[in-house]
């Protein structure tokens, strides 16, 4: 499925804090917008896994995505790897975005952080021809510049610089 515009977190609510509202207004502009959640914030103070999916169901209906999707990396953690960054580059192939917004490259929270320079290097990769990767049915997925990448910054604000 071909998205204009893929916002990905690393816990289920950081996409809605950080750029909720540049989606629904890109939406009601026409585009088509996914998320991926990188892990179910099992490490989250407030709130079980199970709690933070139907949360997370219930944003995407009221923001109007298209997609949610999550990967299911251990909360707290998940490493910027070969491993993850394998998993995040099949996901970005199989929705192509033209956009990806991502967690900020450092943050106070080391999740946040770690998550930004794994999702920025993940786009570059997804990229390579070299780097093969399969979708969900065994078919080789296409390679290519999918997305320029922007940084959710702090709740509630987007970063105007994109890499």
């Amino acid at each position: 499925m071909k998205l204009d515009i893929l916002a990905i977190g690393v816990h289920p609510d950081d996409v809605e804090l950080g750029c909720a509202g540049t989606l629904i207004k890109e939406i009601q502009n026409g585009k088509k917008a996914g998320i991926i959640d990188l892990t179910q914030g099992e490490l989250g103070t407030r709130g079980t896994i199970e709690t933070r999916y139907a949360e997370a169901a219930a944003a995407a209906k009221i923001l109007g995505v298209s997609a949610r999707k999550n990967l299911k990396m251990r909360d707290g953690f998940f490493k910027n790897d070969e491993e993850h960054q394998l998993l995040l580059v099949k996901a970005i192939r199989k929705y192509q975005p033209d956009i990806i917004l991502g967690n900020v490259l450092i943050d106070r929270h080391p999740d946040h952080g770690r998550a930004g320079n794994l999702i920025s290097d993940a786009c570059f990769l997804s990229g390579l021809a070299k780097i093969e990767t399969k979708d969900d049915e065994g078919n080789t997925q296409k390679s290519g510049a999918h997305g320029t990448f922007c940084n959710i910054c702090r709740i509630g604000t987007m970063s105007l610089n994109c890499l």
